[in-house]
Parts: structure tokens; C-alpha cells; sequence
């Protein structure tokens, strides 16, 4: 097989994005030839359900593939860039290849193109004014699709693959909205930097994954369990963050007014 050279001009590795969920993605053939190539973009986090592999890729037919913006949700993509003489995704196509290339992918390759969405999307409570139960309520919020793998029929924290280039936290905030409430955070903010890293680490890692829905299926994460103690019954604006946790200061914020009965 001869190897087609191509580069990824946008975006650069390592880039974070905020609040947004469209990117530009531009490339370039380094290569030349005559025969025709297919050049497709990947993201691991865009994966569509095996009978769709023939349209895996990020870019639709009529896309330029050197300059065209796609859509792309919460959490740390590995972006790679593909030139090949054949069409197809699916197994017998690539078992035609010819002549091919690609650029970008995990660290560890030569040009690695791995980029952070910071997009914060509530998914449960659905509705403004809901009630919640001081005790036991469930919050969830739209999820990268990779946090969790499936282990006998229920999903574990993906700690071989996708944490190790994860760097997406969630946090919910309560902020009163009623005079004389106590605002409160989950999990509970600390004063000290270590500390509060220590427990978003651990907040992470208690977070339920799970892929739901029926025509369109949405990957979230769920709290389930008791509120802050310190909040009473009363009207509160919810917020719902998703930041960096490699550095908090780069993040995007959804908020919903709910009513917690105590």
C-alpha cells in the first residue's frame, strides 16, 4: 500500500472550545497523484451504529473536506483526517485500499489532534419549576458518548480509554432565588484548590453513565442521591457547569429554576 501524506491545518492539538458546538475543521494533501482519493474526518467520539459505517465520517458527501464546519458535542475529541482511493468505511471496502493516509489521532502519533468541548446541556430536570426532592433526586446532563463502556449489561467508567485524555468536569450550583435561602454546591466547593480538585475527581467518578432514548440516543451522566444539606425549601436557579479540569476557568454554565421540597 503507498502512503498518501496530509496534514490538519484547524484545529490545533490541544485547543479548547467553550460554549460552542460547531468547529471548523480545514486540511490539506501534502501528496500528489492522479487517481482519485475520498478524504474523510473522525472524531472517537462520533460513532454511529455499525450498519452506518459507510457514513462514519464527520463530513457528508457535498462537504468540501479541506474547509467545512461539523457539528460536535460535549467532551475530548480525537480528531483524525483520512485520505484513501476507496469510498467506503465498511470492512470490504477497506480491504480494497490501495493507497491511503492519515493525520492526526491519539498522542503517541506523529501529529496527534486531540481538542476539548466545554458545552453544558441540562438533560433532567426537563422542564423549568420542577420539583426536587431534598433526599433523593436524579440530575443528569448530556454526556460524551465514551465516558462509560459496557460491562454486563450495565456501563463502567471507560478508565482504560477515554479518562485517560477526558478533561471535562461537572459541578451543579444551587443559587437561591428566594430571600434568606442558603445557596449551596455539588459537590461542595472547597477553599483550597487541592481539595476541590480531590472531590470533582471523586464527584466524576460517582456519576452514573447511560445512553437513552429511542430514535435518537443521548448519552448522559446522573447524579442520584440527597442534595446539599444546607438547602432549604425554596425556589433556586440550578446551573448546571461543565470546565476544564485542567484549568476551572475555562467553562460554559446552563441554568434552570427549580423548587426544592424539603
Amino acid at each position: 500500500m503507498s502512503k498518501v501524506e496530509l496534514e490538519i491545518l484547524s484545529p490545533a492539538n490541544g485547543k479548547v472550545f467553550v460554549g460552542v458546538t460547531e468547529l471548523r475543521l480545514q486540511g490539506r494533501l501534502l501528496s500528489t497523484g492522479d487517481e482519485p482519493l475520498y478524504h474523510k474526518w473522525y472524531s472517537s467520539l462520533h460513532l454511529p451504529p455499525a450498519e452506518a459505517l459507510p457514513n462514519a465520517a464527520l463530513n457528508k458527501p457535498e462537504d468540501n473536506p479541506f474547509d467545512f464546519k461539523a457539528a460536535l458535542g460535549v467532551g475530548s475529541h480525537i480528531l483524525t483526517f483520512t485520505a484513501k482511493d476507496v469510498a467506503g468505511d465498511d470492512l470490504d471496502s477497506l480491504k480494497q485500499v490501495k493507497r491511503a493516509g492519515i493525520a492526526g489521532g491519539p498522542e503517541g502519533t506523529p501529529h496527534p489532534c486531540i481538542i476539548h468541548f466545554f458545552h453544558a446541556d441540562i438533560h433532567k430536570p426537563e422542564t423549568e419549576d420542577t420539583t426536587l426532592n431534598k433526599f433523593d433526586s436524579a440530575l443528569e446532563a448530556v454526556a460524551p458518548s465514551q465516558w462509560g463502556k459496557k460491562k454486563d449489561d450495565r456501563y463502567v467508567r471507560d478508565e482504560d480509554n477515554y479518562h485517560q485524555i477526558n478533561r471535562v468536569y461537572y459541578r451543579w450550583r444551587f443559587e437561591p432565588i428566594e430571600a434568606g435561602l442558603f445557596g449551596a454546591d455539588l459537590p461542595p466547593a472547597h477553599a483550597d484548590p487541592e481539595q476541590n480538585k480531590k472531590a470533582l475527581d471523586e464527584f466524576q467518578k460517582k456519576l452514573q453513565f447511560d445512553i437513552i432514548g429511542a430514535a435518537e440516543l443521548t448519552p448522559i451522566v446522573r447524579y442520584q442521591g440527597p442534595l446539599p444539606e444546607r438547602l432549604q425549601a425554596g425556589r433556586y436557579k440550578l446551573i448546571l457547569r461543565v470546565e476544564d479540569k485542567n484549568n476551572g476557568k475555562f467553562g460554559h454554565e446552563m441554568a434552570r429554576e427549580v423548587f426544592i421540597a424539603a
